[in-house]
């Protein structure tokens, strides 16, 4: 079994804790290749639609 090959000698939440990390780690590399082709999927589905406003600066004139 997976879990009993990362720490033979460990107790059981140590097994558990260990076969998580590595399981987590694999996922990061495993998706890390695919981060552009996301970005690129996201940006189709979710399109930037904000309009630019000018700023608005403050008015001083009445104050007289």
């Amino acid at each position: 079994m997976f879990v009993n090959w990362i720490s033979s000698s460990a107790s059981p939440g140590t097994k558990i804790a260990n076969a998580h990390m590595i399981f987590n780690i694999g996922g990061v590399l495993l998706f890390a290749w695919f981060i552009p082709q996301i970005h690129k999927l996201m940006m189709k589905l979710v399109p930037d639609k904000r309009k630019t406003t000018p700023v608005l600066k403050p008015s001083y004139s009445n104050l007289s």
